[in-house]
């Protein structure tokens, strides 16, 4: 169910069926209007678990759950959790995750469906008008460089080289 299909033909479908492809705003606003009927809910699979942090819908409804006299199995998918300890974390209480399974393309049961890649690194040089906006960028950040330089902050006043190293390969 999307925020396509009204809150009333919701309410019907919540009471009729028994298994949901919802959105996570929909679930959200559902859980909180009282049409979804979390007392009937086992299992809720989340995927795209990685955007569970701040208030994004699928924390506010995992926290309405939690709330709720229910016992609930969560499930949490997602091939990308981040690369931060902070963030991942994040979500690991966002979502209540007790057992954390992690696999990646050499695990056993995954490197068959991982197939071979071939990355070629092909260089083209930046055309003018990167250029210009490039050397521009380079005039706006030069008065911080400098003063960053004069309290200690920064070592470096090569600002090519900064740039390359802090906002990636600009140059």
């Amino acid at each position: 169910m999307t925020g396509q299909t009204s809150p009333t033909r919701r309410a019907g479908l919540w009471k009729a069926k028994r298994v949901f492809f919802v959105t996570p705003q929909v679930l959200e606003k559902d859980i909180q209007s009282g049409i979804c009927l979390v007392k009937y809910l086992v299992c809720l699979v989340i995927d795209e678990a990685h955007r569970a942090l701040g208030n994004y819908s699928y924390c506010t409804a995992v926290r309405e759950l939690m709330v709720a006299p229910v016992q609930l199995r969560i499930l949490a998918l997602t091939a990308t959790p981040g690369s931060k300890q902070q963030s991942i974390q994040n979500i690991i209480d966002n979502l209540h995750i007790s057992t954390l399974e992690y696999r990646n393309e050499s695990d056993h049961d995954v490197s068959p469906y991982v197939h071979n890649r071939n990355v070629e690194l092909i260089e083209v040089a930046m055309g003018q008008d990167a250029i210009e906006i490039n050397n521009v960028l380079l005039e706006v950040i030069r008065p911080f460089v400098i003063r960053l330089c004069a309290v200690g902050v920064l070592q470096n006043r090569d600002l090519q080289t900064m740039m390359k190293k802090y906002l990636g390969s600009i140059h």
